[in-house]
């Protein structure tokens, strides 16, 4: 940092020149005494400015938060010699917003003496932002010099998409073998009532029915679903530039859902770049998971990778398939159809563009806007008719009705070819 002449430095230096040729001119010394304490106080300015050296502390107090929570960025300001104007000006990103009394703020510097500034930040959008960048701009003694300048410092900070609440998930044809809290359809060890039969040898007699043997003057025994947990794959449709961020909340929401009962989530990101996460269960594979959905970017590639180049373990036997999708990308739709032909349990969560589109502005517009309509309705009967239970969600909207609509959904499980 390096002092620069401030604007009241050249105003009194023009007073002063103008005080001593008005001075030499007349031949008169009053110019000169009026002037004189300007010339002084330019004098010990000048002299009291010492360097300009003001030293930068940055630190931000979480690095990662939930959108719309509140994260403290404190800005450490020191300096050498004592400064009596400093203006400290921190640099947001947009997606984030300061709180009051805003993002800059002006204090005095006594020498040596650090002063911490506490700035408050309220996320607005999921993401991953960098910050730390702040602009500090200070005067000298009397105000004649100023200088500015920056810090180059980058602390990274990831704010994670706030989950929907879903009180029930989607739930899979067909469950594993390890326990968790989903009802499979198959009879045996559990807690939830399925049917009552007649007694055999080897039933235990904490299972028998005591009002149906009174009743049938016969033993019989309850019946019961096991809990087994679910594998969940969520098949992210990454080529829908307008609903990627819609698309991504709420892959995150059923990420989180399906963890929190002790399912095993995995990740395919099916777009330029073809990337995939294994399933897996508990609090890494959660930050796993939205770590990747954060990371997700539309690239635009004219080369193409089929999904049957996907590893055979990338999607495991008995699991559940959520295509989030707009179903825009012919490639997209194909591989979807691909999964369905190989027998795989899918479901697809249709994230709506309608709400990125412009309302028509003339009747030509308003007419492709309507057969572009006709031609999606008639994608999701298409859909439909193979059996792929199809709901149609945009941001906004609760998620957890779409999750109900496919709950509702008949399915039946088939392998075509």
């Amino acid at each position: 940092m390096r002092w620069r002449p401030a604007p009241k430095l050249h105003v009194y230096v023009a007073l002063v020149s103008a005080a001593f040729v008005a001075g030499l001119a007349s031949g008169r010394v009053e110019p000169v005494v009026l002037a004189a304490p300007l010339a002084l106080a330019v004098a010990v300015g000048l002299a009291a400015a010492g360097p300009a050296a003001v030293e930068l502390g940055v630190e931000l107090a979480h690095a990662r938060i939930t959108e719309g929570d509140t994260v403290a960025l404190d800005v450490t300001v020191s300096a050498p010699r004592g400064l009596p104007h400093v203006e400290v000006v921190v640099d947001i990103p947009a997606g984030l917003a300061a709180l009051a009394p805003g993002p800059a703020r002006g204090l005095a510097l006594r020498a040596g003496e650090p002063r911490r500034l506490e700035f408050a930040l309220r996320s607005s959008r999921w993401g991953s932002y960098e910050l730390g960048e702040v602009v500090v701009r200070a005067c000298s003694p009397l105000g004649l010099l100023e200088t500015d300048g920056h810090s180059t410092g980058r602390l990274p900070l990831v704010v994670y998409p706030r989950p929907e609440t879903l009180r029930r998930l989607v739930r899979a044809q067909q469950v594993q073998t390890a326990p968790g809290l989903q009802l499979a359809a198959v009879k045996g060890e559990g807690i939830e009532f399925a049917d009552a039969r007649p007694f055999v040898p080897g039933d235990r007699v904490r299972e028998v029915n005591w009002r149906i043997t009174a009743r049938r003057g016969a033993v019989w025994v309850n019946q019961r679903h096991p809990e087994r947990s679910t594998d969940l794959v969520l098949f992210l449709d990454t080529f829908g530039d307008p609903t990627l961020p819609a698309a991504v909340r709420a892959a995150s929401s059923l990420a989180a859902g399906y963890l929190v009962q002790r399912d095993r989530v995995g990740l395919i990101g099916f777009g330029g770049v073809l990337r995939w996460i294994r399933p897996g269960v508990g609090l890494r594979q959660e930050y796993l998971l939205i770590d990747a959905l954060l990371a997700t970017r539309v690239f635009p590639s004219v080369a193409w990778k089929g999904i049957t180049l996907l590893p055979p373990r990338v999607l495991p036997p008995k699991a559940l398939v959520v295509a989030v999708s707009p179903l825009e990308d012919d490639r997209a739709l194909t591989a979807l159809l691909d999964l369905r032909d190989r027998g795989i349990d899918l479901v697809i969560l249709e994230v709506s563009p309608l709400a990125c589109m412009s309302a028509p502005t003339d009747e030509a517009e308003a007419l492709a806007q309507r057969l572009w309509r006709l031609r999606r309705a008639e994608l999701r009967d298409r859909y439909r008719d193979l059996g792929i239970p199809t709901v149609e969600w945009s941001e906004g909207k609760p998620l957890a009705a779409a999750i109900e609509e496919v709950r509702a959904w008949p399915r039946c499980s088939r392998r075509v070819g």
